[in-house]
């Protein structure tokens, strides 16, 4: 079972890097899309994600995940009235791995 993952896992991989080939450009992700990848991009590791991530950047993954969180702990979104910001939540330093709250959103 297991070695039949993996092939499923290795050919996906495959897959994929054929259609990036053929796209040219930036791709638009809608905020769906987004927080689609952040939930299953955040389980994995910053180099698991370096390996496979290819339309976005591992970083992106990652603060797309960290403004969903805190949209759901303040229940605002980023950049509305009621968005308190960061440092009002007091987080750690090392939140959501490497640091992503030192940056801007």
């Amino acid at each position: 079972m297991e070695e039949e993952l993996l092939l499923r896992i290795d050919y996906l991989v495959a897959e994929n890097r054929i259609l990036r080939d053929q796209i040219k450009g930036r791709i638009q992700l809608t905020d769906a899309q987004r927080r689609s990848l952040a939930e299953v991009g955040t389980k994995l590791s910053k180099q698991a994600l370096n390996e496979i991530a290819h339309i976005v950047k591992p970083d992106s993954i990652l603060a797309w995940h960290l403004k969903l969180v805190l949209r759901t702990a303040t229940g605002a979104s980023v950049g509305s009235a009621e968005y308190v910001g960061l440092a009002a939540l007091k987080l750690p330093t090392d939140f959501c791995r490497g640091g992503l709250v030192a940056q801007k959103f």
